[in-house]
């Protein structure tokens, strides 16, 4: 019994901060029915993101010979398989979160050190696929993106528009970010194959270390400068 209250007052905790949120984020003048489905067009690229970004880590692994994704049930597109509730939540309230990490046994590979940097890769290398595909549909399908007034346009274009946009930034920005050597992104594997002796030793001592001033980088802002050129970039790459 106590666990289910528990259980639904953090639903009900959830829903209030999501709530909150998305009154914060609706700038003044613009209506409501217009930022919901803004807001739910963001949450379904989110997902689908991280999903295939996930897929891939176990798809590579999978290939490579190690069972445990597939033992794990990760060798699947189910959202469900891979979305964390915490994780999920986090990318209602504050535009930031995760899924649940792909398990794998470098043991079972042929040749551990390059096939856990291909594992690494694969996550970041779906995200850059997915920006590159929404680039390449929003000037297939948006020639005039930047001359155009969208404003009479019909809604189902308006949401279209605006969908592939958000895929293309927003992969471009996950690809980016994955990439940093801030343990468990995969850019710390990376990083761990370039190290070996005493730094590889004290690398991996410090972690935690690294992680939470990783965490508080981003929580103050100060990664916001990189992940603002890349979004500029992708833009500019939509436009000719």
């Amino acid at each position: 019994m106590t666990l289910v209250m528990d259980r639904n007052r953090m639903i009900q905790l959830g829903l209030l901060l999501l709530v909150w949120s998305f009154l914060q984020r609706t700038p003044r003048g613009v209506p409501l029915g217009t930022a919901a489905l803004e807001l739910a067009l963001q949450v379904a690229v989110f997902v689908v993101a991280i999903c295939l970004h996930e897929f891939a880590h176990a798809f590579v692994a999978t290939r490579l010979g190690d069972p445990t994704p597939r033992m794990t049930g990760r060798l699947t597109l189910d959202p469900r398989a891979h979305l964390d509730p915490l994780g999920t939540l986090l990318i209602l309230v504050v535009n930031f979160g995760f899924a649940k990490p792909v398990l794998t046994n470098p043991a079972y590979f042929r040749r551990p050190a390059r096939d856990s940097i291909l594992v690494a890769l694969a996550g970041p290398a779906m995200n850059l696929v997915l920006c590159a595909g929404s680039i390449m549909a929003v000037r297939q399908l948006f020639p005039d993106l930047m001359m155009a007034t969208t404003s009479w346009w019909p809604l189902w274009k308006q949401a279209l528009k605006f969908l592939l946009l958000s895929s293309a930034v927003l992969n471009a920005v996950l690809a980016i970010f994955n990439l940093l050597p801030i343990p468990p992104l995969d850019g710390s594997h990376l990083l761990e194959r370039a190290l070996s002796g005493r730094q590889l030793l004290a690398y991996r001592q410090n972690q935690m270390l690294i992680s939470i001033v990783g965490l508080v980088l981003l929580m103050a802002g100060l990664l916001s400068p990189l992940f603002a050129a890349v979004e500029r970039q992708v833009l500019v790459l939509c436009a000719t």
